[in-house]
């Protein structure tokens, strides 16, 4: 089960730093997409610096597992924590908005993908 959560967390790292980097930097194509959906640049970025923190946090959880550091391996399951929080209010927001599908699927892809991290990493401690 260690291994799955480990997977998981280590995917979970690369998506959320994908899509949060652009965020938190103002990247051209992320403020096109925050346009369109009538969101506050300033919200996006916020948005973006959780994204990349939750990454971070996944990453120093798996260090911290592979060098038995046990805060470290706390601060993983945290970051995780935070990122389906995360993941539940965007969702929320785009179905306020009543976005089509296509633009709820990143966000319901990390939701599931954040859960399934969560949920192995609990049941391998």
């Amino acid at each position: 089960m260690l291994i799955a959560a480990m997977v998981l967390a280590i995917l979970l790292a690369v998506a959320v730093l994908a899509v949060g980097v652009p965020k938190a930097l103002a990247l051209k194509t992320a403020v096109d997409q925050t346009v369109g959906l009538g969101l506050d640049l300033r919200i996006m970025r916020l948005t973006g610096v959780f994204e990349v923190l939750g990454g971070v946090g996944l990453i120093v959880g798996i260090a911290g597992e592979w060098l038995g550091i046990a805060w470290a391996v706390w601060l993983g399951v945290a970051a995780t924590v935070g990122l389906v929080v995360l993941m539940v209010l965007a969702l929320g927001f785009h179905v306020t908005k009543r976005d089509p599908v296509q633009r709820m699927a990143p966000s319901a892809v990390l939701l599931v993908l954040s859960a399934a991290a969560l949920i192995t990493r609990l049941m391998a401690m």
